[in-house]
Parts: C-alpha cells; structure tokens; sequence
C-alpha cells in the first residue's frame, strides 16, 4: 500500500472536488483497504453520509453537497433528476425536508431514506449535463422530470424562473416534450410552454435571480 500520507493527500484532493464526499470504491483506488477504511472511520475522518459515501477529514457541510452524496451513492450512472436539478441551477431553493432525486440510467435500484430513485434506459445526450461539478438534467429536461413530482405553482415558479434566467426557452420545452411524449409531466409542461401564459415572476425578480446566477458563476 502506498505511503499512508500520500495515499491522504490524493483523497483529499479528490474529495474537493466532490463538495468534500468520496466514495468507498474511491477509496479503495485511492489505495486504501477496507482494515483501514474502517479505521479511518473510527477516528472521524472518515464520516458516513450515506452507506458507501463519506465526508472527509474536517470538511463542511456545504452547498449542494446532499446532491453529489446521492449521486456518488449511485455511481456511476447517476445523475440530479428533476427538483434536485433545478436547485443546482438555481432555478429552485435548496430544502433539508426534501430528499434528493436521482435518475439511474440502464439498471434498476432501490430509492433510500432521503434519496428518491427514477429510472430511464436511456436520454438525449443534450438533456445531460453538468453544474456546480454534478452531472444533472439539463433545465428543460430537469422542468419536465419535475412536472410529474413538483406541486403547480411551484412548477409554474419553477418554469418561469428558467425561462428568466435564460436557461431554457419556450421552444426548448416543447423540443424536450416532443424527445419524451410519453413522459408524465408532458401535459403540465406544455400548458406552461404557452407562450400567452402570464409569468408568475416580476422583472425586478427576473433580474434578482441573473444577479444571483452571476455572482455564483464568478465565485
């Protein structure tokens, strides 16, 4: 096994860059074994988030950290699904009483106490993509997922606030629909695609949210 302090520094350094998490496959790459895996756990450097993902040495709970637990807990063909997406482009408020949802491509797996499991064989590749270092929906794929979960005037928010932001457009919403037209929320979200529909956000609010979005990606 290589040097023990080398073996730290390169979890470290992964952890990082996964809002402080590493997984337990991750671990063992990294060149632990599970005797010290377990010791490591023991004095509290190792704390578990969900069974197989930890939080590393002195790290913080941080933004969006529930996000990557539950995707590193479904590794690796996970990614934010719906809700969970949109909070990672803040299109949505983060929320401790909700659970995280996931979409697991190509296999078949149990949801958990605070992660909510959605299947799909397959998507669009241009419905993938990645924020804040998670792979995600993409919004207007994620305001469709949602349209089958979220209540209506939160999606109605919810749309209205991406449409604000720039992150999808009204045509882009109906694209999605056409690539999924058997999907649950198909209804909802063309009735919020009409383009007579009233915004349920003002344009001072619009530009709040462009105000916020920018400080994040400069941050």
């Amino acid at each position: 096994m290589r040097l023990v302090a080398d073996v730290l520094a390169v979890i470290m350094a992964l952890a990082d860059r996964q809002q402080g998490l590493i997984s337990h496959s991750q671990l063992l790459d990294c060149g632990l074994d599970r005797k010290a895996i377990k010791s490591l756990r023991a004095r509290g450097w190792l704390r578990e988030v969900h069974r197989g993902v930890y939080r590393v040495g002195s790290a913080p709970v941080v933004p969006f950290q529930p996000e990557a637990a539950a995707l590193l807990a479904y590794a690796p063909d996970a990614l934010a699904h719906g809700r969970s997406s949109l909070v990672l482009f803040s299109v949505c408020t983060a929320r401790d009483d909700l659970p995280v949802h996931v979409t697991i491509l190509g296999r078949k797996c149990r949801s958990r106490e605070t992660i909510v499991v959605h299947h799909a064989d397959a998507l669009n590749p241009q419905d993938i993509g990645t924020c804040q270092g998670i792979r995600c929906s993409r919004p207007a794929r994620a305001l469709l997922e949602a349209a089958s979960t979220m209540d209506q005037h939160e999606l109605e928010r919810a749309v209205d606030e991406a449409l604000a932001l720039g992150l999808t457009d009204r045509p882009g919403l109906l694209k999605v629909i056409d690539r999924y037209p058997r999907h649950r929320g198909v209804a909802i979200l063309r009735q919020l695609a009409d383009p007579h529909r009233a915004s349920e956000i003002t344009a001072s609010e619009a530009e709040a949210c462009m105000a916020a979005l920018l400080r994040k990606v400069k941050a």
